[in-house]
C-alpha cells in the first residue's frame, strides 16, 4: 500500500476510534471503514489490502494494548471476519 494512502487510513481510523471510544460505541467506526474501502477503490488498491492492514493492526493492538485495549482488539477481530 502506498505510504500516503496508509497515512490517510491510519489518521482516519485513529480519529474515528478515539471518537467512538469516547461515545462508547465502536460500531460507529463502520462509517470510517466504508470510507477506507472507497479510498482503496479510488486509488485502485486491491480490496485484499484492507484485510492485510486490519490483520496487522489487530496484531499490533493485541501485542501492545493488553487487557485495557480488549474492546479494540475484539472489534478488529470482528472486522477480520468481515474482510477476509
Amino acid at each position: 500500500m502506498p505510504p500516503d494512502t496508509l497515512l490517510r487510513i491510519n489518521r482516519c481510523l485513529a480519529g474515528g476510534m478515539t471518537a467512538a471510544l469516547k461515545l462508547g460505541d465502536l460500531n460507529l467506526l463502520n462509517a470510517d471503514m466504508t470510507w477506507v474501502k472507497g479510498l482503496l477503490k479510488y486509488n485502485q488498491i486491491p480490496p485484499e489490502a484492507l484485510g492485510l492492514y486490519l490483520a496487522a493492526y489487530h496484531q499490533a493492538a493485541k501485542t501492545h494494548l493488553g487487557e485495557s485495549g480488549q474492546l479494540i482488539v475484539d472489534w478488529l477481530a470482528s472486522r477480520l471476519i468481515c474482510n477476509p
